[in-house]
């Protein structure tokens, strides 16, 4: 059978919410464990897609940058081929739903696409796509640029350390959007 769930609830998204927190080079088998949690974020982001879990129960900015740091860290050619389209679809049924972190998913588009090589050009129109979108949602847990769109904040670090990975300053958007994150304080995780 593979059809998903028909609702998402704790039963479903536990698993999901468990591993997240769990650190993979502590696991007897590391890579194995972040292909585990690999699956897992794929179903909840599928279900998400679906509507058929509430936006608290599966904070999207959780699952893409945990989706992002396993696949970096398994450097599997396919996981990163597929990610975009997943996330591009992601984002989409976000935007929909009017979902606060839907700038989120688009930052973790760029992050990938920055990482399979895509050229300046694509990564600077990302860029300003992520700038507009942000300001829809401005403010909502702190005044802080894209990070505030969420009360869900106890993986900003991670996203702050990919971001200042990956995200080039070489244009004029790409070197606001990546100074305007990685220079934000650190505060303390709420959720």
């Amino acid at each position: 059978m593979r059809d998903l769930p028909s609702r998402g609830g704790f039963d479903i998204t536990e698993t999901i919410g468990l591993t997240r927190w769990e650190k993979a080079e502590k696991q007897v088998e590391p890579n194995r464990f972040r292909r585990f949690r690999t699956f897992i974020n794929v179903v909840g982001l599928a279900l998400c897609v679906d509507g058929n879990v509430i936006d608290d129960v599966l904070p999207a900015n959780y699952t893409v940058i945990r989706l992002i740091e396993d696949a970096f860290e398994l450097a599997d050619a396919e996981l990163l081929r597929l990610l975009p389209l997943a996330f591009e679809e992601f984002h989409a049924a976000l935007v929909a739903r009017d979902w606060e972190e839907s700038p989120f998913v688009l930052l973790g588009l760029l992050l990938v696409k920055a990482k399979l090589g895509a050229n300046e050009q694509e990564l600077s129109l990302l860029a300003d796509q992520i700038i507009e979108e942000e300001r829809t949602h401005a403010g909502r847990a702190s005044g802080d640029f894209l990070l505030g769109c969420t009360f869900f904040n106890q993986l900003h670090r991670t996203w702050k350390k990919f971001v200042a990975k990956f995200v080039p300053a070489s244009t004029p958007s790409l070197a606001l959007l990546r100074d305007a994150i990685i220079s934000q304080p650190d505060r303390p995780g709420r959720r």
